[in-house]
């Protein structure tokens, strides 16, 4: 498995070469050099597909003529920011202490949302997600009701940290990185890094001691408890809407249509064999458009705009 320093290693590459295409300083030598950085490994795609990403939304953000800090970051500094500047270009920062005592997070289609605590924890919020933060001076109370975040909590033996996903719970009082999420049938908690105790509502004795890697999963409709360990790039992947984007890597088109119905009102609607296509990739999960125009280009499917829906069909037309 991959380091998190290798990870940072290629994310800092990506962020150079990023920031070179953007400028339009690069030179056809290098053009040949990007090439064979980006065929040696999928992870580096991947990343300069954040990193533009990254550089394409700073660009609309100065393109709506918001005042510009006297400081102004340059473009390699802005890329070293990463999931949470993406995410703060989108929707803006929230800041949560323990003035507040209760706070109801809520995001809507195509919505990322960011909060600050003061003990230095964050949160990030994807689309169509409830999340409440209760602060006390004994306990962070954590609960998410709907959707999927990305927690990355601080060490805090007198306050530690409890989190409600649904039927699922778990604390840790040391620093800790996770992901949890609720939503498509399954309740689902994974740790990126640090150690987790997790129990469910039907058997709070059985804790489990979950460490870096390990992902429990509960079946809304069995209740069944699947434990195992999830690689460092489909955790990258999954993690790619922190950046806006939908990271696809081998997953059939009506995988890929689920996903982007959940970002967007306008949905897709795939038909026929088209359906069992295999899509790699990286696309902005907001634009449904686009994606659909890519796979007629790239398959030859058919598509069509229709009342508050994109049809997409084998290429004979829709049915």
């Amino acid at each position: 498995m991959p380091t998190l320093h290798h990870h940072g290693e290629i994310d800092a590459e990506a962020a150079d070469w990023a920031a070179r295409v953007d400028a339009g300083a690069i030179s056809p030598d290098e053009a040949d050099r990007l090439d064979l950085w980006l065929g040696a490994d999928r992870r580096h795609r991947g990343a300069f597909a954040r990193a533009q990403a990254i550089l394409h939304a700073a660009g609309q953000l100065n393109s709506n003529d918001v005042r510009a800090p006297r400081r102004v970051m340059n473009r390699r500094a802005l890329l070293a920011g990463g999931g949470v500047m993406a995410a703060s270009l989108a929707t803006g920062a929230v800041y949560l202490t323990r003035r507040d005592p209760v706070l109801r997070l809520r995001t809507g289609a195509g919505e990322t949302r960011r909060i600050a605590l003061d003990d230095g924890s964050t949160a990030v919020l994807d689309s169509r997600s409830r999340l409440d933060v209760a602060l006390s001076s004994a306990t962070r109370h954590l609960t998410l009701d709907a959707g999927e975040a990305w927690l990355s909590a601080t060490a805090d033996a007198v306050r530690p940290l409890r989190l409600d996903v649904g039927d699922l719970h778990a604390r840790a009082a040391a620093a800790v990185e996770l992901v949890v999420r609720l939503r498509d049938g399954e309740t689902r908690l994974t740790i990126v890094q640090g150690v987790v105790e997790a129990w469910t509502t039907a058997a709070p004795r059985d804790v489990r001691r979950l460490g870096s890697g390990a992902e429990l999963t509960l079946a809304d409709a069995t209740r069944s408890i699947a434990v195992g360990k999830v690689e460092a790039d489909a955790l990258q992947r999954r993690l790619g809407w922190r950046d806006g984007l939908l990271i696809l890597d081998g997953e059939t088109l009506a995988e890929a249509a689920r996903e982007f119905n959940h970002y967007n009102d306008l949905q897709i609607d795939v038909r026929g064999d088209s359906a069992d296509l295999r899509v790699v990739g990286a696309f902005r999960n907001t634009d449904p458009e686009a994606f659909a125009r890519t796979m007629q280009d790239l398959f030859g499917v058919g598509v069509q705009r229709l009342s508050g829906r994109i049809a997409i069909t084998d290429a004979r037309g829709v049915s």
